[in-house]
Formats: C-alpha cells, structure tokens, sequence
C-alpha cells in the first residue's frame, strides 16, 4: 500500500504525517508489509526528535526532499530506529559542497543523540545526500555535542558519511592542544557479523572522535579512492579479539592515508585480525605505532599492504592469485601462500 505521507501505527491508533514529526517520546510502528512514502518539502528537518519507531519485517519507508536531521534531533533529544528483517529505510536527498547545505541522514543533530539498528536481512539506503554522524548544521549548533550510534547486522549503504559535530567557540587555533583521549565520540558503528557498512567516502571533522567496532562485518568502498578516509579529527578501528575486519574493495582501489591533523588521529588498533577482499588494492599507509592490530590476515583476492612489518606472532595466508606486500624481511617467513608460485622472489616491496 503506497501513500505520499506517512502513516505510523502505535497500537490501533494511526498518525498521518504530512508536515509534522511525531510527538516527542512517542513509540511508532510501520507494520509487517506496509509501505510508506514521506516527501518532505522544506519545512521538514527532523523525522524523529525524540522517540522509538520500528519497521517491522517486511516495512518499507521511503523519504525524500529536504530532510536533514533525522533521529534524534535538539538538546536532550534520544531518537531510536530500528529496522527489522527484510524491512527497508530509504533516504534520497541532495549533497552540496559543504555539510551545512546538504540534504541527507542524521544520527543526531543540534545536541541531541541517535540510534540506528539495522537487523540482520534490513537495510538502510542514504543516497544523493551525506550520512551523518552528529551534525553541525551550522554555526547555531557547533558548540552542541551531538552523537549517533549504528548497530548493523544487516547492510548500511552510503554515498559519502559525515562525521563530527562539536567545535566549541572561541575555537582552538591549534589542534595539538587536543590529545585523542580527550576528545568527545560522536559517531560509533559497530559491524557485527554478517553487517555490511559500504560507502564511498568517510569525511570526519571537528574536535571530536568516530570509532568502527569490527565484530566479523564487512567495510565496503563503492568507488576509487586514493583519500578513502579524509581524517582531521580522530578515527579508530578496533578490531575485537577472535573477528576480523573484512575490508571489500570490490574493484575500486583504496589508499588509507594518515589524519591531516595529527599522526595519532587515525588508529587500528585490538586482537583481531583483516580479510581483505576484492579484486583492486587496499593500501594502508598509518605509522607503525598507530597501526597495531595483531591478528592473522587472509588476502582472499587484490592485493593488500598494510604498511608495517608484520607484529610478532602475527601471520599471512595468500589465496591463489592474490598478493601481499610485506614490509620487512622478518615478514616472509610468516607468509603462506596457497600457489607458491605467486611467493614473490627478489627481496621486499616496495610501499
């Protein structure tokens, strides 16, 4: 059943959205099979300040226009989706050249916090717009902390993701004044087994901190990029011990690249250990000191340089046709490779 506004179902009453967002800490339904359609012209810049709203197994919710701040929206303000099996959540919006003017999907915004629970078998689609994690939106709101939490099960997929939204006023001229540990979290994306993260771009801002949690999900780039993550605040990865990081290039060569800010900005950190797959390359090029995940990797396809000596006790199985570029000569002896033939001979690469 398709409509052009929204209808949410809370027990047997029915609210029509047409210009509105629910009433704060209200608990909404789109019901097993339903689907919704939501064209919000300019008026509407928050889809859900303050509440819960589930689509059940088999929903559909489609937004399009001028939507910006989605879930969780204003001081104090808690918005909590959840997108069950099956069901689906698209956002259509409009990217400028600056995040202030860009359409797109939020998790929190303007001080307050959101969360997105992407079910295994759910998916959440942000196209044309950016993904948000914490939003500025302008000058009003950069002294508001801002946060938003994903869990995803099922597939996330984002044309570029946005992360930061704390700069308190008079601004810091240097960021060196600013140590890692001191700085707010305001995006986390925890990719549990099975989830799928993929975008095009990561872009993190502002005096604040993102952190992906890889839980045996898969990272997946959706375009060439030699600057996949554009990192002037602090990122981490932390892989946890007995999962991997599945990083998917698919055919698009990737180039991480150190915070433009500060070495210690970008880390990979924890026990686990990194599938790569994909036909192009995945180049890491992080400091030893800041790239210290210890666990085993496993080059399933492309090729793969992690852009330090392998860590001790840490090894390397190649799959036939794929390649692996050690570091140092104490990295050769921990390589397997399941066609010898593709043991490169001559000495070390270069990376």
């Amino acid at each position: 059943m398709n409509k052009t506004v929204w209808m949410c179902f809370a027990a047997s009453a029915a609210l029509t959205l047409s210009a509105a967002v629910p009433e704060d800490g209200g608990v909404w339904t789109i019901g097993t099979g339903e689907t919704e359609t939501l064209s919000a012209g300019a008026t509407i810049a928050q889809l859900l300040n303050d509440g819960v709203l589930t689509l059940d197994n088999g929903a559909a919710l489609s937004v399009t226009g001028a939507v910006v701040n989605m879930v969780g929206t204003g001081t104090g303000k808690s918005g909590e989706i959840t997108i069950k099996s099956g069901a689906s959540l698209a956002s259509t919006g409009t990217m400028t050249g600056t995040p202030d003017n860009s359409q797109g999907f939020a998790l929190g915004a303007a001080g307050g916090t959101g969360t997105v629970t992407v079910e295994a078998g759910g998916s959440l689609t942000v196209t044309g717009g950016r993904l948000f994690f914490g939003r500025n939106g302008g000058g009003d709101f950069r002294d508001l902390l801002s946060s938003g939490t994903m869990n995803v099960f099922g597939t996330v997929s984002a044309t570029y993701t946005e992360c930061g939204a704390w700069y308190p006023q008079p601004v810091a001229a240097d960021y060196g004044t600013y140590v890692v540990g001191n700085l707010p979290v305001v995006g986390t994306i925890n990719l549990e087994e099975g989830g799928v993260f993929e975008t095009g771009h990561f872009q993190l801002d502002d005096l604040s901190r993102t952190v992906i949690n890889f839980k045996g999900g898969t990272l997946r780039a959706l375009r060439h990029d030699d600057s996949f993550m554009g990192v002037s605040a602090s990122f981490l990865w932390n892989i946890a011990e007995g999962k991997n990081l599945i990083f998917d290039t698919q055919n698009f060569h990737i180039r991480i690249l150190p915070s433009t800010v500060q070495p210690d900005f970008f880390q990979i950190t924890g026990a686990g250990g990194l599938v790569k797959k994909g036909s192009a390359y995945l180049q890491i090029c992080l400091q030893p000191e800041v790239n210290t995940f210890t666990g085993p990797i496993l080059v399933e396809e492309g090729t793969l340089s992690i852009g330090r000596p392998l860590a001790e006790g840490q090894t390397v199985y190649v799959m036939n046709g794929a390649q692996f570029y050690p570091a140092a000569p104490s990295d050769f002896a921990k390589i397997t490779y399941a066609n010898p033939a593709d043991e490169p001979q001559g000495g070390i690469y270069a990376v």
